[in-house]
């Protein structure tokens, strides 16, 4: 089913005109029916069923978590109603098998799920990089920080510490720190 068929059976059932509009209690619990909905009659992702209404893939990622957790609340009890109403609905009209020639717009035949999967793919390797790009230099900086003290007395000593007398060396360590902060640079360089 296509996401545009879902959202026009969900405001024709909750009896609105734009579940798009504004940001009323009523019209976002809509919009979480919406995101539920298409969640399970499609397999697109939450950035194109979020496309649709004109929001963004959190947007659509937030709804479904807040629906789950409304689901079985008393105040969400009509949307819960419409929720499994519409379900039935569209579960016995995949069954029909003159429902896709009575209703053309339910089924969106130009959307290929491999090119939507394969774009996805490729936003979230970008991310991937920059992220373990970034990490790296950050770890490196740090290599190079402990090959600097790696054979360092103090730190094979601290390293060796228990516990309870690490908690003890790590005080005094932050102790330290913040007078060294305030010497002055001359202080400590002579």
């Amino acid at each position: 089913m296509s996401p545009e068929y879902i959202k026009e059976k969900v405001e024709q059932w909750f009896n609105i005109e734009d579940m798009t509009i504004n940001r009323t209690s009523r019209l976002v619990h809509c919009r979480y029916v919406y995101f539920a909905l298409c969640r399970k009659f499609t397999k697109l992702s939450h950035q194109s069923i979020a496309e649709i209404i004109g929001t963004k893939h959190s947007t659509s990622v937030t709804g479904m978590k807040k629906f789950k957790r409304f689901y079985r609340m008393v105040f969400f009890s009509e949307f819960k109603e419409g929720y499994l109403e519409l379900s039935e609905r569209f579960k016995a009209s995949i069954n029909d098998e003159n429902f896709r020639e009575k209703n053309p717009n339910a089924y969106n035949s130009n959307f290929n799920y491999d090119d939507e999967l394969l774009k996805i793919k490729e936003e979230y390797l970008e991310k991937l990089f920059v992220i373990v790009d970034k990490n790296t230099k950050i770890v490196r900086k740090y290599e190079k920080r402990l090959k600097i003290h790696r054979n360092s007395d103090a730190l094979t000593e601290v390293s060796k510490l228990e516990d309870a007398d690490f908690k003890e060396f790590e005080n005094l360590a932050k102790v330290f720190l913040k007078r060294k902060a305030f010497l002055p640079v001359k202080s400590y360089l002579k």
